[in-house]
């Protein structure tokens, strides 16, 4: 299982909070945290430290100069009133943890010097070596091998040392894996909060970090989402004023709104709200989510609300949060959980998802994904109560409250962590109630647009319906056949409940995420599991209708298909396909294959196809390019605009049941039902995009590759202890905070030794780009990388389309831009009569030799099946004609009735 948290764990306060002195030394806090939690037997390693006096300005460590607690305006808070805010007994929950463990003095592996904690640049450079993941892991026996071929020309540290110092770097960031027991077997994992607390502490990461959500024109990330903006709380908000300090916090003005100033609003649930740009926002922006009084402006209020009696009252003894948080700020951390078998297709996502933002939580081979939850439970109840971590941005100690935003994965693993009885059952959808259809009444329920008032899943259902079978359950004369029946109706799979019958009431009773009873669940259960579009849409609809088409084709139609796929632009796609490899291994190939087929598919098989079907791979190439937008202007726009490809590929595929292997029965699938939800999620989370599992489906290599290293005696183990060392070696070579002595510490020197990620020129001689402002279109004759310039031949628009593509033309015109202003797209010549398939140049390894010559005509189109190339000429994507509802039902009853009588099929088919 692992956890992102670039795009969903992130973002900074307002630059004017920020007060940095990175090279002061700040005393921690007299406060003395527990550490009660750490999971590590080599205590005795502390008995001797180092003279941190001479540590010198390489250890950095920020101070603030304001006085520790919240200096309140005189208004609000008296002297008296401090002082009983100040003798405030407080309860034990109000009691936090450290950001690190108290380590008062540096462990015996630590050293004083340029490159502390590290003796040497070359001891640094060989830990960062020998702490890698996937890839770049190396055994334990290679290890030694390299260091003993640096002894012939240095000296470097003995490999003891550097095994001692991965304990000690654990100890150091707390960052040493639990065990916890679930059904008899042993699971490692990473505590999150400790994940939480590094990411804070962090420089690199923490200054791309959100932690309040934003309101915007368009929704491009997941703090536009309508679920952070409604349902994460923010619970306090610190304001400033003329050099003083208010906190305020949620609950303490009931049910009246107090305003925060130039940035945002704080209501009862303190939610804090920015536009795009971070200057201002109106009352009338707000729009019905926030009530406001007549005439309230955000711009012009800085404190409205101070005379509040309830306020006054609230600050003087103390809310919950208020007194939990003894001064610190309170900031929210929204997760995205991803959980997976270790098996599938990668395929590289934007820089949100690189792998230094995804972090490892736990594996075993032994346990399922709800049964591993326990762990992340235990991790979700202490961050409920909110963690401390120290903020590396604010150059402060926070208080963290962690919230689970959403649950991604494939459809198998959703549905089993919701409790759902799984796509195969009766009840193939996790979503909503319906079953697999029988009929073309049930049929057509099956694959039409859901109704406005339909609510997705919630766990309120799921977990009521369980309760009542515990309580029937305890009252005697109840067997557990009775209970799988009512749970069978329910379309409840609960692996903890099962357990539970069979095993004399053992604990937990139920799935971990659902809570105890009493207790609120983690998250919203079907309605937090959005649908992704990897296996939903690329290897689920794409790969079924790939294989139709290419397993429909004749021999010729096949060689035919081969050589239009060589012959085609496949400039700016992730991967390059081979004809030969798509056509005769389709049913071999991954996410990443298919990504780049439908983004060709109307161009290659335009001339292999009949009208019919080329017509539903136009409407199925649009559907994905969609789905994979970047930005979603007006979601009710985009929602109409999916919901007719949608209509369209329905009513193409409806028509073509005649050949041997039948378009028909992918709309027939549960993967084909799951889109019609997607423009729940889209309302609910944003563009798909923002939960797709591309690079978490990547990851699965590294965890594979992190068990290959082991003994296999203990694989959770060894691999959870491979992740933290990566982790540790990481956040210490990006210059990350750590608590030593009496003071937060970092080396800002080791921070220029890790190496850069170097983006590809994405420019090629030939190839085409749009340059901005003005929408140019330019096939490239020359590029200067001195003066940074681009040089070519200028193509106009004309008023055509081919395949629903804006056609262009070139002209004489030759210009010279900056290099600044282009952006690559993909162009497709406009094959016609005069193309015809021809020898290739060179030898051909994939085993075909031949390609299309392109000739006869000078126009070309611009893709817009591409993803990137759409988002440019989004204007220029003609509409899409609206299927009446009656349309839909008469073509799939006549091809219904057509498939039942050519497969002789009946209810219980598999294709139903």
């Amino acid at each position: 299982m692992a956890l992102q948290q670039y795009a969903t764990l992130c973002t900074c306060q307002s630059r004017h909070d920020l007060k940095k002195h990175p090279f002061k030394e700040q005393p921690a806090p007299k406060i003395h945290y527990p550490t009660d939690n750490l999971n590590c037997s080599n205590s005795n390693q502390l008995e001797e430290g180092f003279n941190d006096s001479n540590a010198g300005e390489l250890y950095s460590s920020p101070k603030d100069d304001s006085p520790s607690g919240e200096d309140f305006p005189d208004q609000i808070l008296s002297e008296d009133d401090e002082e009983d805010l100040i003798g405030l007994d407080l309860d034990q929950e109000a009691v936090v943890k450290s950001t690190f463990p108290v380590v008062s003095q540096a462990p015996k592996s630590f050293r004083n010097g340029f490159y502390a904690p590290f003796q040497s640049q070359l001891e640094f450079r060989l830990m960062v070596l020998f702490s890698q993941v996937g890839s770049g892991t190396i055994s334990r026996e290679l290890e030694y091998q390299i260091l003993s071929t640096f002894q012939l020309v240095c000296d470097p540290p003995a490999h003891g040392r550097i095994r001692a110092l991965r304990q000690d770097l654990r100890l150091l960031l707390g960052t040493s894996p639990r065990m916890c027991e679930v059904s008899g077997k042993g699971l490692w994992y990473i505590p999150i909060s400790k994940t939480i607390q590094l990411a804070f502490a962090n420089p690199r990461i923490r200054r791309h970090l959100r932690c309040l959500p934003e309101l915007s024109d368009s929704i491009s990330e997941l703090y536009h989402s309508q679920k952070w903006i409604d349902n994460i709380p923010t619970p306090m908000i610190r304001l400033e004023n003329g050099g003083k300090k208010q906190d305020v916090f949620a609950g303490e003005a009931g049910d009246e709104y107090v305003a925060c100033g130039f940035l945002g609003l704080i209501a009862e649930r303190c939610l804090i709200l920015r536009n795009q740009d971070g200057v201002w926002i109106s009352a009338a922006q707000m729009g019905s989510r926030v009530k406001f009084g007549a005439g309230l402006d955000i711009v012009l209020v800085l404190m409205d609300g101070n005379d509040s009696p309830k306020l006054k009252m609230s600050i003087r003894f103390g809310a919950p949060w208020r007194r939990r948080a003894k001064g610190m700020r309170i900031l929210v951390a929204p997760i995205t959980f991803f959980n997976d078998d270790t098996s599938g297709n990668g395929l590289p996502f934007e820089k949100t998802q690189q792998l230094q933002n995804i972090n490892f939580i736990s594996t075993s081979k032994h346990l399922s994904a709800v049964e591993s939850s326990v762990a992340v439970v235990a991790s979700m109840r202490e961050l409920r109560r909110g963690v401390c971590a120290y903020d590396a941005e604010l150059c402060e100690e926070v208080l963290v409250i962690g919230e689970i935003l959403q649950v991604v994965g494939d459809n198998p693993a959703l549905s089993s962590i919701v409790s759902h009885l799984g796509h195969t059952s009766v009840q193939p959808c996790r979503m909503c109630s319906i079953e697999t259809p029988t009929d073309i009444d049930s049929l057509m329920h099956f694959v039409k647009r859901p109704s406005l008032s339909a609510k997705l899943q919630t766990f309120d259902k799921t977990k009521a319906v369980l309760l009542g079978e515990k309580q029937k359950f305890l009252a005697g004369g109840y067997n557990d056949q009775r209970a799988n029946l009512v749970l069978l109706h329910n379309g409840i799979k609960d692996q903890f409940f099962i357990k539970w019958m069979k095993n004399h009431f053992l604990e937990p009773v139920m799935n971990s995420f659902l809570g105890l009873e009493g207790e609120e669940p983690f998250f919203a259960g079907p309605a937090d599991t959005p649908v992704e579009i990897l296996h939903t849409v690329l290897l689920g609809v794409v790969k079924y209708s790939t294989l139709v088409t290419i397993g429909n084709l004749s021999a010729q139609e096949k060689q035919k298909l081969k050589a239009n796929i060589e012959g085609v632009s496949q400039l700016g796609f992730a991967k390059t396909i081979q004809g030969h490899g798509m056509v005769h291994y389709v049913g071999s190939c991954n996410g990443k294959d298919f990504r780049t087929f439908v983004q060709l598919a109307p161009f290659v098989l335009s001339s292999v196809v009949g009208n019919i079907e080329l017509d539903l791979w136009i409407a199925l190439s649009n559907l994905t390019a969609h789905l994979y937008a970047s930005e979603i202007g007006d979601i009710e726009s985009y929602i109409l605009q999916l919901n007719q490809y949608l209509d369209q590929f329905i009513l193409h595929a409806s028509k073509l049941h005649s050949s041997k292997l039948s378009h028909y029965s992918t709309i027939l699938k549960p993967k084909f039902h799951l889109l019609r939800h997607i423009p729940e999620f889209v309302r609910r989370f944003g563009p798909p995009r923002l939960y797709a599992t591309e690079a978490f489906e990547s990851f699965n290599k590294l965890i594979r590759t992190g068990i290959f290293h082991t003994n296999r005696l203990n694989a959770s183990k060894d691999v959870a202890m491979g992740f933290a060392d990566y982790a540790n070696i990481h956040h210490l070579g990006d210059g990350g905070y750590y608590s030593l002595g009496n003071s937060y510490r970092n080396n800002s020197l080791l921070r220029t030794h890790l190496d850069e990620v170097k983006l590809l020129e994405p420019f090629k001689v030939n190839s085409y780009i749009l340059i901005k402002p003005g929408r140019i279109i330019l096939q490239i004759a020359s590029i200067s990388k001195t003066s940074q310039t681009i040089s070519g031949t200028i193509c106009r628009m004309t008023k055509q389309y081919y395949l629903g593509c804006p056609v262009i033309e070139h002209t004489q015109s030759v210009k010279t831009f900056p290099m600044a202003n282009c952006t690559a797209i993909n162009v497709q010549h406009c094959c016609g009569t005069g193309c015809h398939i021809g020898a290739k140049r060179k030898i051909d390894l994939t085993r075909h030799n031949a390609t299309v010559k392109h000739s006869g005509t000078n126009k070309y189109c611009i893709n817009i099946f591409s993803f990137r190339t759409r988002k440019l000429v989004l204007d220029l994507v003609q509409p899409t004609r609206n299927v009446p509802l009656a349309e839909i039902k008469t073509t799939l009853q006549e091809g219904f009735v057509k498939l039942r009588q050519k497969r002789r099929l009946n209810s219980s088919d598999a294709d139903f």
